[in-house]
């Protein structure tokens, strides 16, 4: 009977199962829709917005677990403390405990920022400041900006923004300020509940964490002018972080260049090349003196490697010298002493080179291991050149053939160069080849190319000689003059100032492709432009010397101005087509 009522149980499951559709599938019950809202404060512990404050631990709560997130960089009290205050999480709060004794009558802001993010899906309660004040009265004014870099004019994110009661031009160099903001991902910055005043303002990112300009390297931002209290903004108290704010002031942030005069670092890279660096364009003469070895007066061709010369390459034409592996130089220069004054200085400088190791026969085994073919020869090492047209490529018309060389001549001989008209099927002898003035590793060929005009170039093994006695090898290509119809032209004109300037064109990888100088008042033009996307950047070149400079806040000297080409509609690029011309126009605000 049990074997019948088992069967006949097992036939009204199958049945059932049966039954059912065939297309159903178990599936993982959902959590419903995604949460995207932020913590909300239910209550904070003193009351926010508290006057007469006078506890040591503030705790905010909220209606969900909370953490935090980048709280280092995004928590901030104002006015700065000199302890920082500890903070933990405790379920649903935010405990924060202060380690000093706070000022009479001020009101505190602490900023954090985007730092609590609930535990689930870390939505942040974005922009949370948390208000106190140890007087009577809770100080109602704000102030907002940003902070932008003084080149590129991107928006530096986490500089802390000072603003002081004390306006004299020393006082972020001796003083902590009166109050702290922290610039956000936009290099905006907002000071909230603040006494209504007037305020010096300064940007410092600061190295040593002590609220000072004392770091040469410290990146910094100041104004000539001051914070004007009828500038600023009131508040409201209960809802800080929804008051409209104006972004009064833009900082234009910078590192200076160092006013002292030291040699940083010398280094042999070759056995025809050392290196000296300083940390700043070399002010008076520098004397060089091998020791212990008999040399020509003139042992040596100097290169500056950046534009700005404070570091400079120093190739060896003497033999007679480059020959050692180790050299002993003596360095005399001007170098600034503890008082900032400029004096003579004498160095002895080891100069080493390490050759590099030969290559073995023993690695060129062949198959298996069992010997390579004996006839194998090592190929002869020549000396390469870079060459500013390529093969089959354009010369642009009125301006050189440039050969760029990975290092200085020993030797040129022309009777090894052929330069031939392929359209008329004759030779060229009218050219010349000079080398560059500044770059000693550089020749200029110059020739009055035609447009569509056929070229050819051929040179020859030894027409060029390396100071380590590398020789050419051979090259020959075609080449043609360009056409200006398979290119575009920009015409600039500059507004807003009456210094010369410096206009740069870059292409879509951000690399310098153009460069011109020229006088606010002209037009400068750009001619044999590829078709592509660029950008434009404009420098005012104040003191004409070819170069960004920046600035120098003891002495209230700014970064030089930058402007960028704008429009709306394509985001700054510039569009080059062939055989057209691009007028437009940059102005300096």
């Amino acid at each position: 009977m049990n074997l019948k009522r088992t069967v006949l149980a097992l036939l009204a499951a199958s049945a059932v199962m049966v039954s059912l559709p065939r297309c159903a599938k178990v599936v993982s019950p959902t959590g419903g829709a995604k949460d995207t809202l932020a913590p909300v404060m239910l209550k904070s512990d003193p009351a926010i917005y508290s006057t007469n404050f006078k506890a040591k631990k503030i705790v905010l709560s909220f209606n969900e677990y909370v953490v935090l997130k980048d709280f280092q960089k995004e928590f901030l009290v104002s006015p700065p403390l000199k302890n920082s205050p500890e903070t933990r999480i405790r379920g649903k709060s935010v405990e924060v405990t202060l380690k000093d004794t706070l000022l009479e009558n001020t009101t505190y802001s602490v900023y954090f920022g985007n730092a609590i993010v609930d535990n689930n899906e870390g939505n942040p309660l974005k922009r949370f400041v948390y208000p106190f004040s140890t007087g009577s009265k809770l100080d109602t004014m704000a102030f907002a900006g940003t902070v932008i870099n003084a080149q590129s004019l991107e928006p530096v994110e986490g500089i802390l923004v000072h603003l002081y009661t004390n306006i004299t031009d020393s006082i972020p160099l001796k003083a902590r300020p009166a109050q702290v903001a922290r610039t956000n991902k936009k290099g905006e910055f907002t000071f909230y509940n603040i006494p209504a005043r007037d305020y010096k303002i300064f940007a410092l990112k600061d190295g040593n964490s002590n609220y000072l300009f004392d770091q040469e390297s410290e990146t910094i931002a100041f104004t000539d002018s001051i914070v004007k209290s009828s500038s600023l903004t009131p508040v409201t108290l209960n809802d800080t972080v929804k008051t409209k704010m104006t972004f009064s002031i833009t900082l234009n942030a910078f590192n200076e260049k160092s006013q002292k005069q030291i040699l940083t670092d010398y280094k042999r890279e070759s056995a025809h090349k050392f290196r000296l660096s300083f940390t700043k364009t070399v002010e008076g003469n520098i004397i060089l003196k091998p020791l212990y070895i008999k040399h020509n007066d003139n042992w040596f061709i100097k290169e500056y490697v950046t534009a700005g010369k404070d570091t400079i390459d120093y190739w060896i034409t003497d033999a007679a010298v480059s020959k050692f592996d180790t050299i002993s130089v003596q360095l005399s220069y001007l170098k600034t002493d503890s008082l900032g004054v400029l004096r003579g200085q004498t160095d002895t400088l080891k100069l080493r080179f390490t050759p590099k190791a030969q290559t073995s026969d023993e690695g060129k085994k062949g198959l298996f291991g069992l010997g390579g073919n004996d006839d194998e020869v090592k190929k002869k090492e020549t000396l390469k050149i870079g060459t500013s047209v390529k093969k089959n490529g354009d010369a642009i018309i009125g301006r050189p053939f440039d050969f760029d060389f990975p290092i200085p001549l020993a030797s040129v001989n022309k009777d090894f160069i052929t330069l031939k008209d392929i359209t008329d099927s004759t030779l060229i002898e009218s050219y010349t080849l000079l080398e560059d003035s500044l770059k000693p590793r550089l020749y200029h060929l110059n020739h009055n190319w035609e447009t569509d005009k056929k070229y050819g170039i051929e040179i020859l093994p030894g027409a060029f000689v390396g100071l380590d006695g590398l020789e050419n090898d051979t090259i020959s290509f075609g080449f043609k003059g360009a056409n200006p119809e398979n290119y575009g032209i920009i015409i600039l004109s500059v507004k807003g100032t009456n210094k010369p300037v410096i206009a740069q064109l870059y292409d879509g990888s951000k690399k310098l492709v153009a460069q011109q100088r020229g006088m606010a008042n002209e037009k400068i033009t750009f001619t044999f432009l590829n078709p592509g996307k660029y950008k434009l950047k404009v420098i005012e070149d104040t003191n004409n010397n070819g170069i960004w400079d920046t600035g120098w806040y003891i002495k209230g000297i700014q970064p030089e101005r930058v402007v960028f080409f704008s429009d709306p509609k394509t985001k700054g690029e510039i569009n080059i087509r062939a055989n057209w011309e691009n007028e437009i126009s940059v102005t300096f605000k």
